[in-house]
């Protein structure tokens, strides 16, 4: 018996020393293969055929040192710019390796204003993403589908209403950026009504990048790059998708039901009243007025099931053409997508149809062409007059008070009593009583581009471009006027209530026009490692615009101005305005061997 007691304190105290002897240190450096110089900031990971289990990094000398249990099997080298290399672990202490760059990874273009760059000869603060990584998020608004997706980047979606593209963006925690799509200036508007599926990439510049474009570039710029079609030999490829979801309301305070109504009226009646210690004060409702609820003679009403529904659904639809050969290469993409309010009635919705084609053409050995067009139309409507007070006040609404005055479908309810200011939100968010709001947004846009290789100076390009630009936006709001009832159980009558009088009719209209010329010589050459990418380009923008409205108050039961009354009416509104720029950008961007780089870049405005 002695014995084994021995030795199992034995094998307790050589516990710790067992568990000691499972893990052991291997160490080693990490260096370029082409250089030889040494690589601070490499990840160096143990995994074991489970998964990882150790993590660490290089110094700056390119030295690390990683405890690994018997269980690992292998180390992985992972460093921007280069091949990441496995190494099978064995029996070795110590391993030191060599890392090649990755071709693929350095050569990746990055879209940086006028003009492109690699992400090897990169000098300033650029992020990027693939219109293949946005599409991953479906969302009806473009700048959504760059949440958490881009460095340095702030989105903050405002409301997620149907029609509703008022999402902030934010870089560097500063205010709206610039956009611009295909290397033409436009508003966030545009950028947030396109398809994803009409988007290549997306780059974001920052800081002392962006200063090419500009003080409209002090809050950075988002540079947008459409899809081209692909060399495919002559044969098309046509594709279709199609996604829907469901949108729903995130932590809605649950109602009361009338009987618990009461009941906290009472108490909270009571509480104000100092608790009745010297005086007993009635109760707000009496036990007649509550017994009916109690045995279920009358009912509760839950205003927020009536008015609202649980979940609401959004769908997005796209087809695309692509296809070409070496000479013409073309890209076609049509969206629709539309997307539901949370009313009830179903009265507040919106639909968005896309258009964008891209052409390229080599025309002569020289001379290339694009030709690129994009529209967009947005319609949307919702019922007059209603806006985010509607989920408050039909929150608060008594749930003793009925839908309908004596629940008769035919009255509905607006018992001064029962709802505040006679207000029945089941009716307000119905246009058919209340009218409408209806926003149309039309946009056209087309441009033109040319790109001649000058003979006799290899590497020197001249590129010429021409946009124009249209935008219809257009808005009816007919504001009715309804009848809401009051009942009177004496005389069994039903009194109405007028409400939203006079009724009126608001039309607006506004014409946009935009202009954008650009002129430019390029040089992009190599002298063994010596590189260069420089430009000098002319560039001249124009617009105008033309905006009409009118409102008219109406006595018949009509949504159009030509039935407004004599009296009371407000003189139309209109204006008209244009401006004009001229600007003189250019680059001096040179590198040796895509170690040793300086870029020099300059702007000149002018406006009117």
């Amino acid at each position: 018996m002695k014995k084994l007691t021995y030795l199992f304190y034995l094998l307790i105290m050589l516990a710790p020393l067992y568990g000691l002897a499972q893990t052991r240190t291997i160490q080693g450096q990490v260096t370029d293969a082409q250089t030889g110089e040494a690589l601070a900031g490499v990840s160096v990971v143990a995994n074991t055929a489970t998964g990882r289990e150790q993590a660490t990094s290089t110094d700056e000398s390119g030295a690390y040192r990683i405890q690994i249990s018997e269980n690992a099997t292998t180390l992985v080298f992972a460093y921007v710019g280069k091949m990441t290399l496995t190494e099978q672990i064995g029996n070795r202490t110590s391993i030191s390796v060599q890392l090649e760059s990755d071709a693929g990874q350095l050569d990746e273009v990055i879209v940086t204003g006028y003009s492109t760059t690699t992400k090897a000869t990169l000098t300033g603060a650029v992020s990027s993403i693939s219109g293949a990584d946005m599409v991953r998020t479906k969302n009806e608004d473009a700048v959504n589908m760059l949440t958490g997706k881009v460095p340095g980047v702030r989105i903050s979606q405002k409301s997620s209403a149907p029609g509703d593209y008022d999402t902030r963006i934010d870089i560097r925690g500063m205010g709206d950026p610039l956009f611009v799509v295909d290397g033409i200036p436009r508003d966030k508007g545009y950028f947030s009504r396109m398809s994803g599926d009409e988007i290549e990439s997306v780059s974001v510049l920052k800081d002392g990048t962006a200063a090419i474009y500009g003080l409209r570039a002090a809050n950075g710029v988002v540079l947008v790059t459409t899809k081209s079609g692909s060399n495919m030999g002559g044969k098309v490829d046509i594709s279709f998708s199609t996604s829907t979801s469901l949108q729903q309301f995130l932590n809605v305070p649950s109602t009361t039901n009338a009987l618990q109504y009461f009941e906290l009226k009472n108490e909270k009646n009571w509480q104000d009243f100092g608790g009745n210690y010297l005086i007993r004060r009635s109760p707000l409702h009496s036990e007649e007025e509550i017994q009916p609820y109690v045995d279920g003679t009358l009912t509760s009403y839950n205003w927020i099931d009536k008015v609202f529904k649980k979940t609401t659904p959004q769908s997005q639809h796209n087809l695309s053409v692509n296809g070409g050969s070496d000479k013409l290469r073309y890209f076609f993409n049509l969206g629709y997508s539309t997307q539901s309010g949370s009313y009830a009635s179903d009265d507040y919705n919106s639909n968005r149809w896309n258009l964008r084609t891209n052409v390229d053409a080599q025309i002569t050995k020289r001379l290339k062409a694009r030709v690129s067009l994009g529209g967009m139309m947005l319609t949307t409507t919702k019922p007059n007059g209603v806006d985010w007070t509607a989920y408050k006040e039909t929150w608060l609404a008594r749930p003793d008070a009925p839908f309908y005055a004596n629940d008769n479908p035919l009255y509905p309810n607006g018992d001064p009593l029962l709802l505040q200011e006679s207000k029945n939100f089941m009716v307000q968010t119905d246009a058919d009583y209340v009218g409408y709001n209806k926003n149309w947004d039309r946009r056209l846009n087309g441009t033109l581009q040319l790109e001649y290789e000058i003979p006799g100076v290899d590497g020197l390009s001249a590129k010429g471009s021409y946009d124009y630009a249209t935008s219809l936006p257009d808005y009816h709001n007919y504001h009715r006027s309804y009848t809401v009832y009051q009942y009177n159980p004496d005389s069994d009558t039903y009194s109405p209530i007028q409400r939203a009088t006079p009724a009126s009719v608001t039309r607006g209209f506004n014409v946009n026009n935009d202009y954008n010329m650009q002129l430019g010589l390029f040089y992009n050459k190599s002298f063994g490692l010596h590189n260069f990418n420089n430009f000098l380009l002319y560039e001249e923008t124009y617009s105008n615009w033309d905006s009409f409205s009118a409102f008219r108050e109406v006595l018949v039961d009509s949504e159009y101005l030509f039935a407004g009354r004599d009296q009371n009416q407000r003189a139309s509104g209109g204006g008209i305005g244009d401006r004009s720029s001229k600007s003189l950008v250019g680059q001096i961007d040179y590198n040796y061997a895509a170690k040793y780089m300086f870029a020099f870049k300059f702007r000149y405005d002018g406006s009117s």
